[in-house]
């Protein structure tokens, strides 16, 4: 696993180096190298965007860096003030007669190279005034654009970009990883990303992001048979989401694909015949239902609880009154892996109910805020505090992935390969490998089981773009593909 550090960690790292013995000058002398070597500059024009912080005295460190090599270079300052380190390498620059000069409005870049120090992992908030003009003037350029750090702009714990942000062709990194990288908008602006080698302590931080080597299979005895490789039920269907109910059944193809050996689909009693039509692989069963939306029913709910090892509830189960009544008793008397995923989440806003760490929840962003009942301001934070307090597994989905556990302080990561997911069923699809992969899973191992499922489900549909265009892959083909991609994963 790689890791991926929040700001306040690389803070922590940049403070045991200074305690260390390491100044910040040092520090700044060290990125304004690895910057110099980060691109060629000989016979190029170079303008360096400075901003107030170290990381306009990152550019000005450069900028010196670039005159004792006898290269063209002109700094511009964004705003009126610069910090103590700048002051220092701003003077220096001055006794090398190098040419600076303040932004204003209509600025014109002439150069081949820009580089963007304006503001580094220390921007809060919206970017508004000077500065976003500033921006606009970097990104309408022509010139090849490098960013020191994180581009200006991109929040550097949640890729958010509110106003504007410089979008790099190369973003130059002193601190490691940083998950704003890989979350939010971040894979859109950073451009190639160059780790430079600095004096600065590997943290062992709590996001650790999955690589495809953490992908381990549990090795299957010879003797086992349907019953005891895992039998895992999914509730989904109405007649609003006729779509998303026949996608349930790629959600029970990918469940197969991954390993259960038994899987029944659960659906509305009036929509039997559309099932039974599509359906060949997995059983059926039914549920109760007026006009397709399913009602409460005990007895059935207690058999499939008695027979279950994994049970799947949401994909297109609709706005549905009797809904939460379901989802409420399954969390009170099933004790194995319980995935609750789309209207399942959906129906659980503004109700209170109560979790237990067999629970995996699977919400994209707005269905999280929805539950939660609020806008996510940081979705590290927010996940964390929600799967602690509410002592259930989360599975925020995005372009970027976390996964959190009531077990464990560590973020699980599955960071962006492309864009193939893009297209309704996706989640379907992801809930059925989670329900395989969950099969005779302790509580303890749930987050990483999730977490990993949700990698395998990225890189099956990544292995589709060698063979087709991302924007026309479909759910179902990443489903087929499952067994594919799992061939060649190591079983332990």
């Amino acid at each position: 696993m790689l890791t991926a550090l929040t700001k306040s960690e690389i803070r922590q790292a940049e403070l045991i180096a200074i305690n260390g013995g390491i100044s910040e000058i040092e520090l700044i002398e060290k990125a304004a190298d690895a910057l110099y070597k980060s691109a060629n500059f000989v016979d190029k024009k170079t303008v360096v965007f400075c901003g107030s912080g170290k990381n306009g005295a990152d550019g000005l460190a450069l900028a010196c860096n670039l005159l004792l090599n006898g290269q063209d270079v002109c700094v511009i300052f964004v705003f009126d003030k610069i910090c103590e380190e700048g002051k220092h390498f701003f003077d220096k620059y001055v006794k090398l007669r190098g040419k600076y000069k303040k932004f204003v409005e209509k600025e014109k870049i002439d150069a081949d190279i820009v580089v963007d120090c304006i503001f580094g992992t220390g921007i809060n908030g919206e970017m508004n005034g000077i500065p976003l003009k500033a921006v606009n003037v970097v990104n309408s350029s022509a010139a090849y654009v490098i960013s020191a750090d994180i581009p200006s702009g991109l929040n550097s714990d949640t890729g958010e970009v509110t106003g504007a942000c410089v979008k790099a062709d190369l973003t130059v990194s002193f601190s490691d990883r940083k998950i704003g990288y890989e979350y939010g908008s971040g894979r859109d602006y950073t451009g190639k990303i160059v780790y430079a080698e600095m004096p600065i302590p590997k943290l062992n931080g709590k996001i650790k992001i999955i690589e495809e080597s953490d992908i381990l299979l549990k090795r299957r005895n010879n003797n086992i048979h349907k019953g005891t490789a895992g039998r895992v039920y999914i509730i989904a269907g109405s007649p609003t989401f006729i779509g998303a109910a026949i996608l349930s059944e790629s959600a029970a193809r990918a469940a197969l694909k991954s390993g259960a050996g038994l899987v029944t689909l659960v659906v509305p009693y009036s929509l039997r015949e559309v099932y039974q039509k599509r359906v060949t692989e997995s059983t059926l069963s039914f549920l109760p239902d007026t006009e397709g939306s399913i009602l409460f029913d005990k007895f059935m709910l207690d058999k499939i609880i008695d027979k279950a090892d994994v049970i799947c509830i949401g994909m297109g189960l609709g706005d549905n009154s009797e809904l939460f009544k379901t989802v409420e008793y399954l969390t009170e008397n099933f004790d194995k892996p319980l995935v609750i995923d789309a209207d399942a989440i959906n129906c659980l806003a503004g109700k209170k109910i109560k979790f237990k760490p067999n629970v995996i929840l699977t919400p994209h962003i707005k269905e999280f805020e929805r539950l939660i009942g609020k806008k996510i301001e940081n979705p590290l934070l927010d996940g964390m505090n929600f799967a602690k307090e509410n002592n259930v597994n989360l599975h925020l989905k995005s372009t970027c992935s976390l996964t959190f556990s009531p077990f464990s302080d560590c973020i699980f990561a599955n960071v962006t390969l492309g864009n193939e997911l893009a297209k309704g069923g996706s989640g379907d699809v992801l809930s059925g490998i989670i329900s395989a992969l969950a099969v005779n899973c302790t509580n303890e191992e749930l987050g990483i089981t999730v977490a990993t499922s949700a990698e395998i489900h990225r890189r099956a549909a990544h292995r589709l773009t060698e063979r087709q265009n991302a924007r026309s892959i479909l759910a179902s083909e990443v489903a087929d593909e499952l067994g594919i991609y799992l061939k060649d994963i190591p079983e332990i």
